[in-house]
């Protein structure tokens, strides 16, 4: 008889970035932290220490991967994986926040204009969890992504 522990997951969002502070959606545009996300990464690894993790999963965009670095590099793995990337905003992707925000009930089914709708990050997100939960079984392991995943 096996028995299942289950995997623990930990979810972070990426530290603030130069399109945060500008109030831009930056959907898939590979844009970098600002001085203050790194220093909210720098922080995070003190706050992380204490608590173990097995392994670090994280978005392969430049703000995602950044933070985790920060936060974790050294420490334990970090595995990029674009399932985690943010929602793709097509036409939309480095415009305003309120525009991209402002269409979110309207995007549930339905794409932004060259990119993808929630639902298609649904997907995405729920393809990476059945693959973590196959072969992770009783670890704990940190995610770092976006708003939308």
């Amino acid at each position: 008889m096996t028995v299942q522990r289950g995997v623990h997951i930990i979810y972070f969002v990426h530290g603030t970035t130069t399109d945060n502070l500008r109030r831009i959606a930056s959907g898939w545009n590979d844009v970098e932290l600002a001085p203050l996300g790194r220093q909210q990464a720098t922080n995070l690894r003190k706050q992380v220490r204490e608590h173990k993790v097995d392994l670090v999963f994280c978005s392969d965009l430049r703000r995602a991967t950044e933070s985790s670095e920060l936060t974790w590099g050294g420490l334990v793995d970090v595995v990029r994986d674009m399932r985690l990337r943010e929602c793709n905003y097509g036409e939309l992707n480095g415009a305003a926040a309120a525009q991209v925000e402002a269409q979110f009930p309207d995007r549930i089914d339905r794409a932004f204009p060259g990119g993808e709708s929630l639902k298609d990050v649904e997907r995405r997100i729920r393809l990476f969890l059945e693959d973590l939960m196959a072969g992770n079984d009783g670890k704990r392991i940190a995610v770092v992504s976006h708003r939308a995943p």
